[in-house]
């Protein structure tokens, strides 16, 4: 209890300090009547009646690839999208300061030794928010800057393959795609250069049935669907357009 100048007793309320990032390994800086903390929550003793200022930090770093941007303070009593707010204590209350997750998507386009190709995979590379999906899309062809074309093969986000030239991720992490682009084939099987295909060309790939992008024996002219893997589909492909 404390007792006021006109002589009432009256008991303090507690008023927690919070975000939504309490827990996790960053720090979670507020700012109370002008003091730093960096850590929360913090509580304090506060007589009811008395105006106090927050703030809280507009962004704050996460993880490589990772960071959390400021939404509004939420409590009970009231709510505010200001990263500094004013407010009157009136009872015990949690205030917290919600924050947005966001990841950062590098996308990447390369093409035999180029790493710059025009058109480019859409979209640029940038920070999206946790959960949201998003839609690569790989032009069927593209070319570098001595005007070389390059044909579009596949996908891998985060070092995984994926087929179509269109597919859509969340983001719920930092993710790395890169849009892989080949050669053009004159003839889609010819492997040796020979202007047909022939029965060397299917022995070429047997030999690296079902070696997977990353393997020592995967080559991206075998894997003629871009499965990212040399499968059934890229040997009847061959075979087919054997000739003597």
């Amino acid at each position: 209890m404390v007792l006021m100048p006109h002589g009432r007793a009256v008991s303090p309320s507690t008023i927690t300090i919070t975000t939504s990032l309490t827990g996790t390994p960053n720090p979670s800086f507020v700012e109370v009547d002008g003091t730093l903390f960096s850590n929360t929550p913090v509580s304090f003793l506060w007589i009811p009646g008395t105006i106090h200022t927050i703030l809280a930090f507009p962004q704050i770093a996460g993880d490589a690839g990772t960071r959390f941007n400021f939404t509004e303070w939420t409590a009970p009593s009231f709510s505010s999208p200001t990263i500094q707010t004013t407010f009157i204590v009136n009872s015990s209350e949690t205030i917290t300061a919600n924050y947005q997750a966001q990841y950062y998507l590098d996308v990447e386009s390369y093409g035999g030794v180029a790493t710059t190709l025009l058109p480019a995979a859409t979209p640029s590379s940038g920070w999206f928010n946790s959960g949201a999906q998003v839609t690569l899309t790989a032009p069927p062809t593209t070319k570098d800057p001595a005007n070389n074309v390059y044909d579009f093969h596949s996908w891998t986000v985060n070092g995984i393959p994926t087929g179509p030239s269109t597919l859509t991720i969340s983001m719920l992490q930092p993710k790395t795609a890169i849009a892989w682009y080949v050669d053009p084939p004159t003839i889609i099987g010819d492997f040796l250069g020979q202007g047909k295909v022939t029965l060397q060309d299917l022995v070429l790939i047997v030999q690296s049935f079902g070696a997977k992008l990353g393997d020592p024996n995967y080559n991206y002219l075998y894997d003629i669907n871009g499965a990212g893997v040399i499968n059934l589909l890229d040997l009847a492909i061959v075979a087919r357009a054997m000739q003597p």
